[in-house]
């Protein structure tokens, strides 16, 4: 029998409300109103109440912020803003002196990449004035298809009123009562109110995470639904503002000019009606000094007064990096051969253009190119028009003050061709501050010795005099992004922890936003007090920033680097890294860190006396020599190294290095080891996490890094095949490729931010595939939302099948080159078959990714009004090749995991014809009575005399009718009438022997009133009146009136035996590989089976007992995965037994006070924290089954262990969805205090602390207050905030 849930019947109401719901010809209507008249920001008309943030507050009946990070948050998903027909948004606030540049008064809208999107909002001051605007539909650059107004910047200190007012055709803005403008959305017809976002909805506060909030007090803050009138806007607005004077109101606020500032202009000679070509040489400025540029050369229909007047333009930005053009509604360059723009470059250029057609062609010639290059090839006008008469050059003047200089325009007759008379101006060349001389008497240190450093930066040079500290720095950076000196710069004297701060800067301005130069780097210096004349070292940082430069001394590293050895030596055959001599003494020498003992050495031959860094009592003497750039290096008699500094990775083949992996699975494990130069205790972080999948179990390890002081650290990596894992830290974040019985040494330069050196047996397929990848997988994902949505299922399976072909004949022209090893190119070769197989079986998962990207759908959104599927049909699988399901050099593939978890779960594998185990094909299983324990056999007994064979045939022809290839119809029409079965459900009478499912269908083929309207196809009735027909046989009946008054009885029998549907399972997979796919079930037969036995035995902690373990190990072929299975099983088993002997645990029944809380969430959470007043709390919502709350244990394991004799205590609570056994035996690893909640309390707790997935942790202090509801996993963000609270 199916239970249902019974859900809230609010359909009909809001169908109803739907249907009265005011147009924007109707009165406006009040839904939200904030007046903060009673000290609180709640929403006195619609109960969307806010939230104060960053320390904002209400006095005085206002909403007051005086940062940059107090705003009030408002619960956008409730105002739905993008529901509305028509709006309006009106505030009543008074302007604050002093905001910066960019702030927003209101926002509502989305977030991307730091960007706001799909948004509408208000603001006083932003750019070059006050503003509203609107954009739907523009995820890259928001800002270029905006519909905004504008007004004078608002920043008196005086009150003022301001609506925005939308109904899909027009926005307008109003300031104190005042229109000051209106616009249409004709041209951009995207920019609706339902392409809106209802992600993010702030007061002081916009979209865009570089913009700081908005200061100053909002007395009132309104939405309507519905478009109020001037008259009404005017009359509130003198209400509001005393003796206001609209006239000459309107003659302030309408005399503003936009942000668009004329550099230069001129008529053309001739107007143009057809096609014309125009040349002009022009050249970028930086006048103002903060490296911003936004210009424009562009062409229009007469004198530009906004940015939507001019029809062709060429480009100049800094912040997007390359000279680009407006296309019609957004940007364009040419991608293939990107022109950079810089700074007082010299740029030629060309516009083709055809007004008949409204489009044009431009070309940009630089002085270091022999022709002109094609930017954009028939671009549409930004405006249409049909006659051009003006040409102007502009700039933005809310981002920069810097002129576009002009200094050369003429009509010419072809692209290419000059006027007559031209002479090209000369390039300009920007002083660098490097060249500055230092002051009379300072020391110079140039290249300074430093360690960690936080961001990509050089540290140049430091001037050092009594007066003033000089700090030259490089730092590189995209095109794209900025960087920011704070005025909270600081140096710390390592020794005293004093600290001084920034005084002056040259090269670059303090607090603004600063792009790169075109070479992508910024050059400045950076100015301080000076240092006390003992500091011998200093760290370089910020107080609210993340830029630090730590350990930096009075040492030039050119003293150090010069030396004999000094740097890094590789095989002089063959080009792997063995040995490098670093500027701290330290020698990198058979995947090991050594010291070297003495002074640095200084002839050309001589010996090293090393000690290991993690083991004093190792000791290493090594012979040297160096002759003509050769190091001959030996241990004594041993074999001499011959090594070189240019040394370079050989042609292959080459018997010298490693050949292709033959056998792929074993039990011996992986070590990784690592050294961090510049690494130094107080930076913070101590330790890492290694990643490692497990095919057999299907799961992801998580392996510690603990990083000793030194900056060394050695981990054991369970892995049972060459392959990838995962390194997660601070510091470095990549794929690393390793082997079982052996040792992978990473090298990681913390003060120069350069890629990784890798030493051991595959560090040169771990350097190859850090290479740039020329596969066009490496990109798939970042274009295929373009494709996919236009593909069905076989269209989508032969692109990739094309795209992956062509991949493979990329490899084989690597393979023909011999520029890359054998063993990188037989792994990659699996990568790529895995890669696209893996991706046709995700056709579902990327087609429905796709459409919500497109389409603006948002994850809360579960169900989709679309559906992706893959057919069931074997023919339709036939991709898979034979020899993956049998060879071990599969797992190569780094996705070939993936690959087996989605064909697992493909349709031909998992559906629910295939894998539909009930309690009848339990009883089969359980035929041989001594697989049943004696006192579940009464009721087996029971239930085999139900299940009939005459009953299993009616069930057998239901289930075929239910469910059809890709259509499970029972599914379908109960998911499609939600209303109708939650009624039958509801009122069915207890004591009735008919099936719910009976009366569903019976009233579903009625046409009962309830049903979803779609008239049900002539298949659908037929299938209703056929399950009318079954659930109310006899046989039928009495199966379900059994199994109602046997519920809970036959819920715990099917939960002891559930382990036998693996069985079942099994049968059925090998059923298809062989009889469908014509495969031998093999490897891959044994991979799924071995993942849903080790689920149980390793991941929830039960093992299989010595007859249970025989029987599964019997329907395993490969003798490895047989062993394995053996090996986990009695692993476990020690486990357990170990674990019981652990006291660091404590398990918590249900105290009294918990159970007389009720489901009352605040005394229920009150009673649960009672014990542990004086105490900081982290509390941990987790389950048994959760993997990354498992991997987040691991990680934390080292900080707990810091912390065991502290004011602090782990406090993790679960609920019934983590099996009591699994659990039991879980938590003595895991330590702490741990709670097993029942349903309903992990519900209410649920939602008062917002837990919509787990894990989920709180921070409670010690006075019992959460101090933090959505609190982080990291150890390193953890750890100051723990020591932080503990001390109050």
């Amino acid at each position: 029998m199916m239970n249902f849930p019974v859900k809230a019947m609010l359909l009909l109401t809001g169908l109803l409300f739907f249907a009265v719901k005011p147009t924007a010809a109707q009165i406006p209507q009040l839904k939200h109103a904030y007046n903060f008249k009673d000290g609180t920001a709640n929403d006195r008309i619609g109960g969307a109440h806010g939230v104060l943030q960053g320390g904002a507050v209400i006095e005085n009946g206002a909403l007051v912020t005086s940062s940059a990070v107090q705003y009030l948050e408002l619960p956008a998903g409730q105002i739905k803003i993008n529901t509305y027909k028509a709006l309006s948004l009106e505030a009543y606030v008074t302007a604050q002196k002093g905001n910066a540049v960019h702030t927003m008064l209101s926002y509502f809208g989305g977030s991307q990449n730091g960007n706001g999107v799909n948004y509408i909002y208000q603001s006083l001051k932003n750019g070059g004035g006050s503003k509203t605007s609107l954009v739907g539909k523009n995820l890259q650059n928001p800002w270029d298809t905006e519909t905004s107004l504008m007004s004078r910047t608002l920043e008196d200190g005086e009150k003022h009123h301001l609506v925005t007012t939308f109904d899909d055709k027009e926005l307008r803005f109003y300031i104190d009562g005042v229109l000051v403008g209106s616009k249409s959305v004709e041209f951009q017809p995207d920019n609706k109110i339902a392409n809106l976002s209802n992600e993010l909805a702030f007061l002081c506060k916009g979209g865009y995470n570089v913009d700081p909030a908005w200061q100053g007090q909002v007395y009132e803050f309104n939405i309507y639904e519905g478009v109020l009138d001037a008259a009404t806007i005017s009359a509130s607005a003198q209400k509001y503002i005393p003796h206001l004077d609209l006239k000459q109101r309107a003659a302030f606020l309408k005399s503003t000019p936009s942000d668009l500032v004329v550099d230069a202009s001129g008529e053309l000679a001739k107007g143009v009606k057809g096609k014309g070509v125009f040349f002009a040489e022009v050249i970028p400025t930086e006048l103002d000094q903060n490296n911003l540029i936004d210009a424009y050369l562009c062409l229009s229909d007469g004198p530009l007064h906004n940015w939507s007047d001019y029809s062709p333009s060429i480009r100049f930005s800094l912040y997007h990096g390359y000279v680009d053009v407006w296309d019609g509604k957004a940007h364009r360059r040419n991608e293939a051969a990107p022109i950079p723009v810089k700074v007082g470059q010299v740029y030629r250029c060309w516009l083709s253009v055809d007004v008949k057609k409204n489009t044009y062609s431009v070309y940009v010639q630089t002085p270091e190119a022999d022709a002109p290059v094609l930017v954009a090839e028939d671009a549409r006008f930004r405006k249409e028009v049909k006659k051009l008469t003006t040409w102007s050059a502009i700039h933005n003047s809310s981002i920069q003050a810097d002129p576009l200089e002009v200094k050369a325009f003429s009509q010419v007759r072809a692209v290419g061709v000059y006027p007559q008379a031209y002479e090209a101006s000369s390039p300009r060349v920007k002083a660098s501050v490097f060249d500055a001389l230092a002051p009379q008497g300072a020391e110079v240190i140039s290249n300074p010795l430093h360690g960690f450093s936080s961001a990509d930066l050089e540290l140049r040079r430091i001037d050092r005099s009594s007066k003033e500290t000089a700090l030259y720095l490089r730092a590189r950076h995209p095109l794209r992004n900025w960087i920011n000196i704070p005025r909270d710069t600081y140096l710390r004297d390592r020794k005293t922890g004093e600290k001084i701060y920034l005084t002056d800067t040259e090269g670059i301005p303090i607090g603004l936003h600063v792009y790169p130069e075109a070479d992508g780097y910024s050059d400045f210096k950076l100015i301080f007090p000076g240092l006390p004349a003992d500091c011998e070292s200093f760290d370089y940082g910020e107080d609210n920033g993340n830029w630090l430069v730590s350990n930096i001394r009075f040492v030039s590293r050119d003293e150090l680097e010069d030396g004999i050895l000094y740097g890094h030596w590789r095989d002089v055959d063959n080009g792997n890294w063995l040995f490098s001599l670093l500027s701290n003494s330290v020698v990198l020498y058979r995947q090991k860190a050594w010291l070297l003992k003495g002074a640095y050495p200084e002839g050309t031959e001589g010996s090293l006396q090393l000690q290991a860094l993690e083991d004093s009592e190792q000791n290493l003497l090594l012979i040297y020599r160096l002759e003509e750039g050769v190091l001959s290096l030996s241990e004594g008699s041993d074999t001499v190294l011959q090594l070189s500094r240019e040394a370079t990775y050989d042609k292959v083949p080459n018997p010298i290095n490693p050949p292709s992996f033959e056998t792929v699975l074993s039990s011996d494990s992986a070590w990784f080891s690592g050294y961090l130069l510049g690494y130094s205790p107080d930076l913070g972080e101590k330790t890492g996490m290694v990643y490692v999948d497990n095919i057999l179990s299907g799961n992801q390890v998580g392996v510690l890094i603990e990083i000793n002081d030194k900056g060394f650290f050695r981990v054991q990596l369970p892995v049972l095949s060459p392959g990838e894992v995962f390194v997660r830290s601070r510091f470095f974040n990549r794929s690393f490729f390793v082997e079982p019985g052996t040792e992978t040494m990473l090298f990681l330069d913390l003060t120069k931010g350069q890629t990784p050196m890798v030493m051991g047996a595959n560090a040169r397929v771990n350097e190859e595939m850090w290479m740039s990848s020329p596969f066009y997988m490496s990109r798939f994902y970042r274009e295929i939302d373009e494709y996919i949505l236009d593909m069905d299922p076989d269209g989508y399976k032969a692109f990739c099948l094309k795209k992956m072909a062509a991949d493979l004949k990329k490899l084989e022209a690597m393979s023909a080159q011999g520029n890359r090893s054998d063993r990188y190119l037989q792994v990659m070769q699996f990568q790529i078959h895995s890669y696209y197989l893996r991706n046709i079986l995700h056709y579902r998962h990327i087609s429905e990714g796709a459409y919500r990207n497109v389409h603006k759908v948002p994850r809360t959104q579960r169900n989709l009004p679309v559906s992706y599927e893959l057919p069931i049909h074997a023919g339709w699988y036939d991709f898979i090749p034979a020899e993956m399901a049998n060879e071990e050099q599969w797992l190569l593939g780094s996705s070939f995991e993936n690959f087996v978890n989605a064909f697992k779960y493909c349709n031909l594998m998992h559906n629910s014809r295939l894998n539909r185990y009930d309690l009848g094909d339990l009883l089969v299983s359980l035929s041989d009575t001594a697989l049943v324990q004696a006192e579940d056999r009464p009721l087996v007994q029971e239930l085999s005399a139900l299940y009939t064979g005459e009953y299993k045939a009616l069930h057998k022809a239901y289930l075929e009718e239910a469910v059809k290839e890709n259509d499970n119809v029972e599914l379908r029409l109960i998911q499609a009438n939600q209303r109708l079965i939650e009624d039958v459900v509801t009122n069915r009478d207890p004591d009735s022997d008919q099936h719910v499912l009976q009366s569903f269908f019976e009233r579903l083929a009625a046409g009962d009133s309830m049903a979803a309207p779609d008239v049900l196809s002539a298949a659908d009735l037929a299938f209703c009146k056929y399950a009318v027909d079954y659930f109310s046989h006899p046989l039928v009946v009495a199966v379900s009136r059994y199994h109602e008054e046997n519920k809970q009885a036959i819920n715990d029998f099917w939960g002891r035996y559930s382990a036998y549907r693996i069985d079942f399972l099994h049968t059925k997979r090998v059923q298809v590989l062989t009889d469908s796919l014509g495969f031998e079930a093999g490897l891959l037969g044994d991979l799924l089976l071995s993942q849903d036995l080790l689920s149980g035995v390793v991941e929830n902690f039960t093992p299989l007992s010595p007859a249970r373990l025989a029987h599964c190990q019997a329907k395993l072929q490969h003798p490895f995965v047989r062993n394995y299975l053996a090996t986990a099983n009695e692993a476990t088993i020690a486990k357990i037994a170990a674990n019981k002997e652990k006291g660091s645990f404590v398990l918590h029944e249900a105290p009294e006070t918990l159970e007389a809380a009720g489901l009352d969430s605040g005394r229920l959470f009150a009673a649960l924290m009672d014990k542990y007043k004086g105490k900081v709390v982290y509390v941990d919502f987790w389950a048994t089954w959760c993997g990354p709350c498992r991997s987040a244990m691991e990680q934390q394991k080292a900080m707990k262990t810091s912390l065991k004799e502290r004011d602090i205590v782990f406090v993790y609570l679960t609920n019934q969805s983590s099996p009591e056994q699994t659990y039991n035996n879980m938590i003595p690893d895991i330590g702490g205090e741990h709670y097993r909640l029942s349903d309903d309390q992990w519900r209410v707790l649920s939602s008062r602390f917002g837990v919509n997935g787990i894990p989920h942790y709180l921070i409670v202090n010690k006075a019992g207050d959460v101090v933090d509801h959505d609190a982080s996993r990291d150890p390193s963000v953890l750890l100051p905030v723990f020591e932080k609270l503990m001390a109050e």
